[in-house]
């Protein structure tokens, strides 16, 4: 699970952004003091972090349920809690109501060496979903992503676009036959508040994996990888694996066999 205090500071963003409300108006109307919500959101390192009874009072107030923030384990998790819980502006979305669903695959952000983004709810509404759908898979368990740099470009170039598989989707036994794989690895800055996502190569080895990084003439050395043991790490964690590359992305794939 996603720390509370970046979770909640998501979902308080996403509610602001939502109602169009100032910090103090929605402290206002969720009948709690202003500083509360102004302290948080000016330093989410403040020691006096948002509380589960916080959250209650603006969600019962603004009737936006947080409960698809609080349970998100990563970023792209986040990213999509208001979709699984029906609550972004439907208005903004050519074509109209979804009817709580998105035609195809999510975009669920992009990857960058050494970018690190707050844990904020990204506006869907500025790119368009992939038409792209799995048969082996559920579609709450696929998302994409934006190449948005060359970090990666022995694999992936820029502008092109990833469609990958949860990691939590994929069988134990899948894992274990892993040879290598194209994967997404978020990094977790160490007080939780940012984090980076990037594409790496990882290889199967001594019952863990090594992350590959990209030296700079572009060739893998082993001296360039961190051999971890859990995919789910504090700090750094394989959160998905890249199924597909979309090399044209302005070429629709309707399905995926």
């Amino acid at each position: 699970m996603a720390e509370l205090s970046a979770a909640a500071l998501a979902y308080v963003r996403f509610v602001l952004a939502q109602t169009h409300m100032s910090p103090t108006a929605l402290a206002k109307k969720a009948k709690i003091s202003s500083t509360t919500l102004t302290r948080a959101l000016n330093d989410p390192k403040h020691k006096f972090a948002l509380s589960t009874k916080t959250l209650e009072k603006i969600a019962t107030a603004t009737g936006i349920d947080p409960a698809g923030f609080m349970r998100a384990d990563d970023s792209v998790a986040l990213n999509a809690a208001p979709l699984r819980a029906g609550t972004f502006d439907e208005k903004k979305w050519e074509g109209g109501a979804l009817s709580g669903l998105i035609p195809g695959t999510m975009i669920a952000g992009g990857i960058m060496a050494d970018y690190w983004h707050e844990f904020s709810i990204l506006d869907i509404s500025q790119t368009s979903p992939l038409d792209v759908r799995s048969t082996r898979f559920d579609p709450k368990d696929c998302f994409g992503l934006i190449v948005h740099d060359d970090s990666a470009d022995i694999y992936v170039q820029e502008g092109e676009y990833l469609y990958c598989i949860r990691t939590s989707a994929c069988s134990a036994e899948f894992l274990s036959k892993m040879r290598h794989r194209l994967a997404i690895v978020e990094r977790r800055s160490k007080d939780g508040f940012k984090y980076e996502l990037t594409a790496r190569m990882i290889t199967s080895v001594n019952g863990g994996w090594l992350v590959h990084f990209v030296s700079r003439n572009k060739k893998l050395r082993t001296r360039d990888a961190i051999h971890i043991r859990d995919l789910n790490g504090p700090e750094l964690r394989i959160i998905g694996l890249v199924d597909w590359i979309l090399r044209n992305p302005d070429k629709q794939i309707n399905a995926l066999t």
